[in-house]
């Protein structure tokens, strides 16, 4: 179910990116203060965004509309993809319960009240606040919360169960509403959805390489002796801080 959540939501978070970015370019929306919030916030605003564009009949249709755009390239699957298309509002009305209450999804999703992150999240803003050039500090933080993304995600699509619950949702929420074509719906599920866990265990067996793809992390590269970084030290204060946070967490625990 987490898995299928995520896949959603991505779905519909990267479309009404693309229309929030071309729709209304006669608007500077151009946002005057940059706000750096850590991973638990940037999850409960996306998913409220998620839930505020579900319920404008206005958003919903230009996202059918992208969405009908894209079937044109699945070839043979078209029709079944332009099904999937015409009953997007039936699906999101099934999904809008999930989501009234971001802080939950962020919980169930490992985002929010995990201690690895905070602590991590600690770690990473400290290194920040000792570089210079505060985009390239955002930018390597994002890069190392990708990357932990994916081994969380990794770990969890690798679980038996977690497959198979995906595969009950996806058949008692899309394929019983596909009519004539359910029975081709469930063996379609059938077919590629073993393939399509092992391709991603795959991609996101290098986290490194997954998150570059996504442009999340840069490539690869040597810094010259012009680097616009400075070493970052850890200082006695620094590291008896994190070793109370671990030492509290374990007794949590």
């Amino acid at each position: 179910m987490k898995l299928c959540l995520l896949f959603i939501i991505s779905i519909i978070f990267s479309c009404d990116f693309v229309l929030s970015y071309y729709g209304p370019l006669k608007i500077n929306q151009t946002p005057k203060i940059g706000n750096w919030t850590d991973a638990c916030d940037e999850c409960k605003i996306i998913i409220n965004k998620i839930v505020q564009v579900a319920k404008d009949p206005t958003k919903l249709e230009e996202l059918k509309l992208l969405l009908s755009a894209l079937c044109e390239t699945t070839a043979e699957y078209r029709d079944e993809c332009l099904m999937f298309v015409k009953r997007l509002d039936l699906f999101i009305d099934r999904l809008l319960p999930f989501l009234q209450n971001a802080d939950k999804v962020c919980k169930d999703l490992h985002i929010c009240k995990n201690r690895k992150l905070e602590h991590f999240h600690r770690v990473g803003v400290h290194f920040a606040s000792q570089l210079e050039d505060i985009d390239n500090a955002k930018n390597s933080l994002l890069c190392e919360e990708c990357q932990f993304a994916a081994h969380e995600l990794l770990d969890l699509v690798g679980e038996p169960h977690v497959q198979q619950e995906v595969h009950d949702w996806l058949e008692e929420n899309v394929c019983s509403h596909t009519g004539k074509y359910k029975e081709l719906c469930s063996q379609y599920l059938d077919e590629t959805l073993p393939e399509f866990f092992l391709e991603l265990k795959t991609l996101l067996s290098d986290q490194k390489k997954f998150c570059e793809d996504l442009e999340l992390c840069p490539a690869m590269t040597f810094p010259s002796l012009g680097s616009p970084y400075r070493r970052a030290k850890l200082g006695p204060k620094f590291m008896g801080m994190m070793k109370k946070e671990v030492v509290d967490s374990v007794e949590e625990d």
